[in-house]
């Protein structure tokens, strides 16, 4: 807890002088953000169906296939136009977070020749979350499908009833509990993007998910709390204007965070390397007669 605090303590002196960029660039990410739903909602009016309605599977296969049509292609879309600004706004955030000079149009960087390793790392990203969900969320699909069967099954008895009960609170709670799992999970992944935004070579790292979950080894249950801890503010965020105070500094602590886990680990390594070292010179050799 002390630590955390002393890392957003961090994150506020190094966020002085930055606040204006900072707005400015969650402006940017917000309105590209909007540009999306906004167009998808006029294109779903334009053929004719409201972005309320409910398009079950039946409907698509009888010919509702447009409204499939758009979706997945503003899904895409999306990709293209929002992960170079994801990434930027990440670089934005670790410059300030490393006292460097930090002018909103980082959020920018990505547009250039690194776009499609923007890209890259958001659909290996969501790839990522993809197989996490599947993973832990299967046990509360299958409580939600024993509740349908109970539910189908005729005439219910009094131990169907609480079997039913029972099976729908478990399925609750598994479902709370998979998306607490996956995203501790998905923690692992969290340096990856500093890593490549720091890239040497300007490249795309090889293994870049693998070594992000090296860099946060041990350091899982921090981030989780680091994270947990600004609840509340997240909450006061559905009040507008503290978003432009809580996301600027939630995003430098966690560079903030990310990079003092990479000083640790790399601390920790040499000092294994020099204890290796010294228990090698120490090694006495017998001679063979």
């Amino acid at each position: 807890m002390k630590a955390r605090m002393r890392t957003t303590q961090r994150a506020r002196q190094r966020l002085k002088g930055h606040w204006a960029e900072s707005v400015t660039v969650e402006c940017i990410c917000i309105t590209a953000g909007m540009v999306i739903p906004m167009a998808s909602i006029a294109v779903l009016h334009l053929i004719g169906i409201s972005p309320d309605s409910v398009v079950h599977a039946s409907d698509i296969r009888g010919g509702g296939w447009m409204y499939a049509l758009v979706t997945a292609g503003f899904i895409v879309f999306d990709w293209l136009l929002i992960s170079p600004f994801l990434l930027g706004r990440l670089a934005f955030y670790q410059h300030i977070a490393a006292g460097r000079q930090a002018p909103f149009y980082i959020v920018f960087r990505f547009f250039g020749r690194r776009y499609f390793h923007a890209l890259r790392w958001r659909i290996s990203l969501f790839l990522h979350r993809l197989i996490c969900l599947f993973i832990c969320l299967t046990p509360a699909a299958i409580a939600a499908g024993l509740s349908k069967a109970i539910r189908h099954g005729g005439s219910p008895s009094s131990t169907d009833d609480v079997i039913l009960l029972l099976c729908t609170l478990c399925g609750f709670f598994l479902f709370v509990a998979g998306i607490i799992v996956c995203e501790i999970l998905m923690m692992r992944r969290l340096a990856a993007a500093y890593l490549l935004i720091e890239s040497p070579d300007g490249s795309y790292p090889k293994r870049l998910f693998k070594a992000s979950a090296a860099k946060m080894r041990g350091h899982i249950i921090e981030t989780f709390q680091l994270v947990t801890g600004f609840g509340g503010w997240f909450a006061a965020c559905l009040f507008i204007i503290p978003y432009f105070y809580v996301m600027p500094l939630f995003l430098t602590t966690r560079a903030l965070a990310v990079a003092g886990f990479a000083r640790k680990n790399s601390r920790l390594e040499r000092s294994r390397t020099k204890k290796r070292s010294v228990d090698t010179q120490a090694t006495v050799e017998i001679p063979l007669r």
